[in-house]
């Protein structure tokens, strides 16, 4: 073989074949990274389908057929007190194992960790691994380490992978609504035509469980909710010891003046709960258009950049996945409609620990 020739790429040549290839990444790039976040999209909002099969399977065999409870309830310490958890999720213990099989799901693939991404450009913000999630197994708040073992509470309820009560605010229950968030309540009434309201009162007593206080306004009907359910219940029963009353505080229907449709109490979720909602009597279709307009859960809107009025959604389209009652999911843009606005995200700032 003769190696002599000279059949090799002039300089010029091989600039010019670089220039075609980086127009030709240029132009197929974003079409792949369009293609890859639809692909996640859509992996999310199967997370949420399945969550509503869930909850359906668990109402059925549930008292009145209540959904489960939102993530409220309190842990013995080894000395004697309690440690209370609050989080926008679902009572896990009540669903995991018999009706939640795949921990996974709690996760969306488009996550982003706030603690871990806020300071990047967002080309380069990658959501957390959670491929190595295993059902006897979860993480600590921003995906980095595995932590607890869910547990029955026949058991003693989930531990962290010491074998210790799960205590830590970064880990066990309180990831639960790292992706999504679930109240376990019906809220009809978070639009601007309702009227908002101070958040100060809750977020002062949430600073003792380790809220960072902060004044607003927020949609009139969660603030007077959870000024009922953490205010008038939960907190007090903490503050007592009543362990038994604490683990209700977000099982009853809430009185309030801003209640469901006509009346005025906040409903718990549950099947049958659309009657109040149906404005056709005559329509046969009426009980299954009412479920289309109960929201059930609802991708997690970030609040930790609130100050800096830069919300962070799951999603880079700036929107959340929000699957309904009746099984279908739809993607609401930012400030198109409620739950998926900035008076909602300012009182999860509030109340939430982040």
């Amino acid at each position: 073989m003769n190696f002599n020739g000279n059949s090799g790429m002039t300089a010029r040549e091989m600039v010019v074949v670089m220039i075609l290839l980086l127009v030709l990444a240029a132009v197929l790039l974003p079409a792949l990274l369009r293609s890859k976040h639809a692909a996640r999209r859509a992996s999310c909002q199967n997370n949420l389908k399945q969550f509503g099969l869930v909850y359906k399977m668990y109402a059925t065999e549930s008292r009145d057929e209540l959904y489960p409870a939102m993530s409220l309830r309190g842990f013995e310490r080894d000395d004697g007190g309690l440690h209370m958890t609050f989080n926008f999720g679902p009572d896990l213990e009540a669903i995991y194992v018999e009706y939640l099989t795949d921990l996974g799901i709690l996760i969306c693939p488009e996550s982003r960790s706030p603690s871990m991404n806020r300071f990047l450009p967002s080309f380069l913000r990658k959501p957390p691994d959670f491929r190595h999630l295993r059902p006897d197994e979860f993480m600590t708040e921003d995906g980095r380490s595995l932590v607890n073992e869910w547990r029955g509470p026949e058991d003693g309820g989930a531990l962290t992978a010491e074998g210790t009560p799960c205590t830590d605010p970064r880990s066990c229950i309180h990831a639960v609504d790292n992706s999504y968030w679930y109240w376990g309540f019906v809220f009809d009434k978070l639009d601007e035509e309702h009227g908002t309201a101070p958040v100060d009162a809750l977020s002062m007593a949430m600073a003792a469980h380790g809220v960072e206080p902060r004044t607003g306004e927020a949609p009139a009907q969660l603030v007077q909710a959870f000024e009922e359910i953490l205010l008038e219940r939960a907190l007090p029963a903490f503050a007592a010891g009543d362990l038994a009353a604490l683990n209700l505080a977000a099982h009853a229907d809430v009185p309030v003046t801003l209640g469901n449709a006509d009346t005025q109490t906040i409903h718990r979720l549950r099947e049958g709960i659309e009657r109040f909602f149906i404005t056709d009597i005559g329509n046969p279709q009426a009980s299954q258009i009412a479920q289309a307009q109960i929201v059930v859960m609802f991708d997690a809107i970030g609040v930790s950049a609130l100050d800096q009025d830069n919300l962070m959604f799951n999603h880079k389209e700036g929107g959340c996945n929000v699957p309904f009652m009746d099984g279908h999911v739809e993607f609401v843009r930012y400030r198109d409609r409620p739950p998926v606005t900035s008076p909602v995200a300012e009182f999860a700032a509030a109340v939430l620990r982040h």
